[in-house]
């Protein structure tokens, strides 16, 4: 994906566990580049091909606050860079009203599901499984990920989980792969303790 237009979405995916409503929804007043933070303040959804910018997430726990890793915040400077280009040379007729940090070409907002269905046919072309949903599966690898070194408090948080049990039933699998190393940490920390030397 890093030269084609969709990696933006992929990174914000990999690095925040956002969405792809919450991805296609944030606005440059939603993130504060110098303090490497972004707030979740509304989502993009599509209905009956119709496009529409809810202006709340599902649940009060989608509001939220999360803080950036430097790739990302680097990435976002580079994209405003280009937008504010874009912006210049579109002049007028640019979509200024929305300030979607990730935008069609004059400011419009992406189509959730033409993207889910672009992003798709890149990873059947990449050898993927046919159902694999790429940004789904970012968000996905962004919570296994967290949850081999982080709190699952602050893990459900960044995914925006109404509650940490809804984060621990989704992720059991983690948990489980988790709890058998350190089933094995013990194996190890226990075994000389109880084995008898040979004479």
């Amino acid at each position: 994906l890093r030269e084609t237009p969709y990696w933006p979405f992929a990174l914000i995916a990999l690095t925040t566990g956002l969405r792809r409503g919450e991805i296609l929804g944030l606005t440059w007043a939603d993130v504060d580049l110098e303090r490497g933070l972004l707030q979740v303040q509304q989502v993009v959804g599509e209905c009956a091909g119709e496009v529409f910018i809810r202006p709340k997430p599902k649940t009060p726990a989608g509001c939220r606050q999360i803080t950036l890793p430097p790739v990302l915040v680097e990435e976002l400077i580079r994209i405003r860079r280009a937008q504010a280009e874009e912006r210049l040379a579109y002049g007028a007729a640019y979509r200024r009203d929305l300030d979607l940090c990730l935008a069609l070409p004059g400011g419009a907002p992406w189509n959730p599901n033409l993207l889910t269905c672009s992003l798709a046919w890149i990873a059947r072309k990449t050898g993927l499984p046919k159902n694999c949903a790429p940004l789904h599966s970012l968000r996905h690898h962004h919570a296994t990920a967290l949850i081999a070194t982080t709190p699952l408090k602050v893990v459900s948080a960044r995914l925006g989980h109404a509650s940490i049990k809804v984060t621990a039933d989704t992720y059991q699998h983690s948990s489980e792969e988790l709890d058998r190393g350190a089933a094995a940490a013990i194996e190890a920390l226990v075994r000389p303790l109880v084995t008898k030397p040979e004479r």
